[in-house]
């Protein structure tokens, strides 16, 4: 019999019970009776919801914790994203691992906070790397949800942008299949990119076969095909888009090789985050085209917050934005949805997520093993998506902007924007320091999740535990890499 998918709605078999119909079996003698026994096993089996349900994980690319219209977004109607929050549960209170793609991606496949793997800054030249003291891309050491899930049953594929490792002149990142996962179609922050989207070394080009305003929907028929194609086994897709991340090209006439600063209009914007939402109401159909829609959960997220910010109107009024520590470069959106299951039209204001957390919730709504000699950083909140208020056991611990080099990029639109580079939340406290101990801010996040009044003066006992934390933390993750020979032309592209 497979684990139970809904492990963390239902009780489990207990041992007891198990023995009992054992002694039942073997006391049974007449045929009619044995039928009827095994009749009430099968209905127990599809109660207790046995098979392995699919598993869609669709992160936005830079997606503001306000831009959809169940978190407040008035940009333009995103009715298929509101409806999934209508058909699931939406939570208000999830984090990721960073204020940026990579390390945050890296939080999320690994269950771990990314510092440990050497990765703090978004992954560019061999030389940006060096500057930003990370590795040039994760260790295939690492755990990764893919490969645990593929261990499970699984059929696993990654359709979308990456980010952990290749482009630019790191032409040695592993291969997809080194993390678990069996088909990919990556853009060109990969190991593998896909030609139709990368016919120059650039993140986009007007000679792309699949253009920049068609991605999405490139992505979303690659998971429609391979559910389709593996109807024999249970899937898990990384479905990973790269909108609502800049530059947004919402048109053939927009299709030019100007700069970034071009792109970056309300108007544009609006349009691109319009579109995207039309292909996320594309899955969906699909999904129920192919039978589907039942036995697959879907995961929405984003993996940091954005820019620009339009004065803070994409975060809901959270202070900060990408590459900051504050609540608008890390709160994000998280909805849930799996009928029958999953609760509709619930929100959770109580639950604390994060990014980490995503690898042992995979593992269980999945029923696969969590990685063995490896010491994880997230949680099992699982229980939160099937309708209950989970309680955090441990500390969020986040790193962001190790120095002053031109590797890291910090909000530009306005000095309040940027934070301390180390941060820790534990219950309602969110604590931020420099690495040096310099600069400490305290902020009650049940009374100001805008983060306008540091109450570190008033509270000394629980900013002077927090801050020994989150510096112990700090001390514990590695070092810089050892320095390398890199070209001295090979200067740090910008973020993408």
């Amino acid at each position: 019999m497979k684990k139970s998918a809904l492990s963390g709605q239902v009780p489990d078999y207990d041992t007891k019970y198990i023995q009992k119909i054992r002694r039942f079996f073997k006391k049974a003698r007449s045929s009619a009776f044995l039928l009827i026994l095994a009749f009430i096993a099968c209905r127990m089996n599809a109660a207790f919801g046995a098979s392995q349900p699919n598993i869609i994980f669709l992160l936005t690319d830079d997606m503001g914790y306000g831009d959809t219209g169940c978190y407040g977004g008035k940009f333009v109607p995103t009715p298929n994203i509101d409806e999934m929050a209508r058909e699931g549960t939406r939570f208000t209170q999830f984090y990721v691992a960073s204020p940026v793609c990579s390390p945050s991606r890296v939080g999320l496949l690994t269950g771990m906070f990314p510092a440990r793997w050497r990765i703090t800054n978004y992954l560019q030249t061999r030389k940006g790397n060096r500057q930003s003291e990370q590795a040039d891309f994760l260790d295939p050491a690492a755990p990764s949800y893919a490969r645990q899930l593929k261990a499970a049953g699984y059929a696993t594929g990654h359709f979308g942008k990456w980010h952990m490792g290749g482009g630019r002149d790191v032409t040695n990142a592993p291969p997809f299949s080194a993390y678990g996962f069996d088909k990919h179609n990556g853009t060109w922050e990969s190991p593998q990119p896909d030609p139709n989207i990368t016919a120059t070394n650039w993140i986009w080009s007007p000679f792309d076969k699949v253009k920049r305003y068609e991605r999405t929907e490139y992505f979303v028929g690659k998971t429609l095909d391979f559910l389709e194609q593996h109807r024999d086994k249970p899937c898990f897709v990384d479905l990973w888009p790269d909108d609502v991340h800049t530059p947004w090209v919402p048109t053939k006439a927009d299709m030019a090789l100007r700069r970034r600063r071009y792109y970056e209009s309300v108007t544009n914007f609006q349009q691109v985050l319009a579109e995207y939402d039309v292909q996320v109401g594309r899955l969906f159909a699909g999904l129920k085209r192919l039978g589907l829609d039942s036995n697959t959960i879907v995961i929405f997220a984003s993996d940091n917050g954005p820019l620009p910010t339009f004065n803070n109107a994409r975060t809901d009024g959270l202070r900060g934005a990408k590459d900051s520590l504050y609540e608008g470069g890390t709160r994000e959106p998280l909805i849930v949805r799996w009928p029958g299951h999953v609760p509709a039209g619930r929100v959770d204001d109580k639950t604390v997520i994060c990014g980490v957390d995503m690898l042992p919730m995979f593992c269980r709504l999945g029923g696969a093993e969590l990685p063995k000699n490896q010491k994880l950083d997230g949680e099992d909140m699982s229980r939160a998506f099937f309708g209950h208020y989970v309680k955090r056991e441990k500390p969020i611990f986040w790193e962001y902007g190790r120095n002053e080099t031109p590797a890291f990029g910090y909000p530009k639109e306005t000095p309040f924007q940027r934070s301390p580079n180390v941060a820790v939340r534990d219950g309602k406290w969110k604590l931020l320091v420099n690495a040096d101990g310099s600069d400490v801010q305290l902020y009650n996040l049940d009374k100001d999740q805008n983060e306008t009044t540091n109450v570190a003066d008033k509270y000394p006992r629980i900013t002077e535990r927090l801050k020994e934390a989150a510096l112990k933390w700090r001390r514990s993750v590695p070092g810089p890499i050892e320095p390398t020979v890199v070209s001295e032309d090979a200067d740090c592209a910008p973020d993408s």
